[in-house]
Formats: structure tokens, C-alpha cells, sequence
């Protein structure tokens, strides 16, 4: 029995930045997908990214697709259909 391994939505304060309107706190938040719980031979396959202000208003974001070095994407089938990511479209 195996299942995706999914980081939960993780927040960490960055800094703050300087705007024109005055200082505002930032926070960055991430969340993974992997094709299973094995580090070295299950493919993180996907990644995204956000930066928020104190106030949780989303300043920008980033969603990629990953494959390994090798470029492939390596996983269970079971993981692949708890994230509903198809490994062939990635490749």
C-alpha cells in the first residue's frame, strides 16, 4: 500500500519589503507532490510557490512540473492517481 507523499501548505516568514504605500511582511508558502515516499527513487513532480503579505494578499506565484536529472518522472501508480498527475505528460 503506498500513497503520495504531500507536504502540507508550509508558511515561513521571508522579511519585509518596501513599498510605496510602507513596510509590509511577507510570507512564503510551498506545497510538493512526489510519486511516492521513496527519496531516492520517487520524483518530486511538482512544486508550487507563493508569496503573500501579512495580510494573506497574494503577491505572486509560481506552479512547475518537475522531472528527475534524468528527465524522467518516477513514482507508484497509486501516488500518480492520488495526485492526478499523469507521468507521460510530463515526459
Amino acid at each position: 500500500w503506498t500513497f503520495s507523499c504531500v507536504f502540507s501548505v508550509f508558511m515561513i516568514y521571508v522579511g519585509r519589503i518596501n513599498l510605496k504605500k510602507g513596510v509590509y511582511y511577507t510570507i512564503f508558502s510551498y506545497d510538493l507532490e512526489t510519486g511516492g515516499l521513496d527519496k531516492f527513487n520517487h520524483t518530486i513532480t511538482e512544486a508550487f510557490f507563493a508569496v503573500f503579505t501579512e495580510h494573506f494578499v497574494q503577491l505572486d506565484t509560481l506552479h512547475l512540473y518537475l522531472k528527475n536529472d534524468a528527465g524522467e518522472v518516477k513514482g507508484e501508480e497509486q501516488a500518480f492517481k492520488i495526485t492526478g498527475i499523469d507521468p507521460d505528460e510530463l515526459l
